[in-house]
């Protein structure tokens, strides 16, 4: 059957944000229907208009800026407005809902024998966990547009009360003070480690325990693969080998505290205008919101697993495949199999979901066109002249360059480089901790890169839109992120300096 032509649903005329990650379309869809319909139904705005493209896992999410800051400021207002009275009780009390609505919904499936079911009572408790999952990101996907728009809002007020200094403060008035989930997790297991060396009868107990406290930590859009054991034992070991780890552990425990007071001081120091420190404290509620929400999505993909897995099983076919059918098909797929594998292996070529207001089409048909005419406009706004970007941790390193093009490359990522990538996600944690410094193309203040980077405590520049490109493998760089750019000392081919 011949589908519809679709309109691109952006103004490419105009600012265009991008968001880079591997992603299987059943997953990505999943969300769309909490971030884009549900949370329209709820609050009157949501993620606006969009278009989501796909080439096989490779996922590059398209928007507007300029509806990304209308969307985010009136959500901003709703929630996070200091003006108005309990201004944040409101969020609390419906995230504090739906999260653990969303926790019991998966411990739920983790117990039940989905291969019993019979293929009605499947596709009951299929789309239970699907509306339940919609209705947490319809929340969860709140302190991500308001991010966006209160990150943005703070480099404009910085801009103009503190020019010069700008990207400077940025970085440090977007720093929250709590540990992400993935620092949370690395503390606790240098607590393991130190207890280990001390008494290594205990390994196995606490190690069993940690693995099944944290085997969703590395699950995402693009990963339905819990974390095993080994994967935890091979940092154990890593740590183990540590000269400082007893220091290391007792800075991990300080932290939060550290990094409040260090703001405290220097908003006090630098005369930080008032309405900027308010633009501060919504950026950094809104980035630790953020992270809390990334850690209950990738504990839901637990269920997500299960479900898809369990649906690869009745139509015969594998649990990579059956993530390319959306939440809202399920149940046709059972009733066609052979139709749907049909599908599927068009989907795996290239696959695009457009989003219109609350309007969510599907399509297979002129994706690549669609891709090209985005990109082109896209790096039409960018330019070649240097390497600059967005403070997101302070410092200065230098390293030879090892560009990152997709996650499978992670493993190879070699210690004491500067990771080059579109933009990082959990599962570049471990090439991160190698790194002496982290450039991206894509993000800002509140992005993945800048958080994770703020916490190792090494240089990183965001939102270079061509790092990737103007940057090869082995040349020799210094990440200069007291100021935001990069300057290439040595190019790999010839030796020679080169003008960044």
């Amino acid at each position: 059957m011949k589908e519809k032509h679709i309109p691109i649903s952006l103004d490419l005329s105009k600012d265009l944000f991008k968001w880079k990650v591997d992603a299987y379309p059943g997953i990505a869809y999943a969300g769309i229907m909490g971030l884009c319909v549900e949370i329209k139904k709820e609050f009157g705005h949501q993620w606006p208009s969009s278009e989501v493209l796909f080439r096989g896992k490779e996922c590059a999410w398209w928007s507007n800026w300029e509806d990304i800051d209308h969307h985010g400021q009136a959500l901003l207002r709703m929630f996070w407005d200091p003006q108005r009275e309990g201004y944040n009780a409101r969020f609390h009390r419906i995230y504090n809902e739906r999260t653990s609505a969303l926790a019991r919904r998966v411990d739920a499936i983790e117990r039940l024998g989905l291969r019993g079911l019979s293929p009605g009572r499947f596709i009951t408790v299929w789309n239970d966990f699907f509306r339940c999952f919609a209705r947490f990101w319809s929340i969860g996907e709140v302190p991500e547009i308001t991010g966006y728009a209160a990150s943005r809002m703070l480099e404009r007020r910085l801009r103009e009360k503190h020019p010069g200094k700008a990207d400077e403060f940025l970085a440090k008035l977007s720093h929250f003070a709590e540990k992400s989930f993935h620092f949370k997790e690395e503390s606790e297991l240098m607590g393991i480690a130190i207890a280990v060396k001390k008494y290594p009868s205990v390994r196995d107990r606490l190690m069993e325990r940690h693995t099944k406290r944290y085997r969703w930590i590395n699950l995402n859009y693009g990963n339905v693969h819990p974390a095993g054991r080994p994967y935890f034992e091979r940092r154990l070991a890593d740590m183990l080998r540590r000269n400082d780890l007893g220091k290391r552990y007792a800075d991990s425990k300080k932290y939060t505290a550290a990094v409040r007071k260090d703001t405290g001081e220097f908003v006090k120091r630098e005369g930080i205008d008032p309405q900027a420190q308010t633009f501060g404290a919504m950026t950094r509620t809104a980035s630790y919101y953020q992270d809390d929400r990334k850690k209950f999505n990738n504990k839901g993909c637990l269920a997500i697993a299960r479900l898809y897995g369990e649906l690869a099983r009745r139509i015969r076919t594998s649990l990579d495949d059956a993530l390319y059918i959306l939440s809202a098909e399920a149940s046709q797929a059972i009733g066609d199999p052979a139709l749907w594998k049909k599908d599927i292996k068009r989907r795996k070529e290239r696959f695009r979901i457009s989003i219109k207001d609350d309007i969510v089409q599907v399509t297979t048909e002129g994706v690549g066109d669609t891709c090209a005419r985005i990109e082109e406009a896209f790096t039409r706004r960018g330019t070649h002249e240097g390497i600059t970007g967005l403070i997101a941790s302070p410092g200065k390193a230098q390293g030879r360059v090892k560009i990152i093009n997709n996650i499978g490359e992670i493993k190879d990522f070699p210690r004491n480089h500067v990771l080059v990538t579109e933009m990082t996600s959990p599962e570049y944690v471990v090439a991160m901790r190698r790194a002496v410094a982290v450039v991206t193309d894509l993000g800002g203040a509140t992005s993945h890169a800048a958080v994770i980077s703020r916490e190792i405590g090494i240089p990183c520049i965001v939102g270079t839109k061509i790092a990737t490109k103007a940057l090869q493998d082995g040349d020799y760089i210094e990440v200069d992120a007291d100021k935001g750019v990069v300057r290439i000392i040595k190019t790999a081919r010839s030796g020679k300096r080169k003008r960044a």
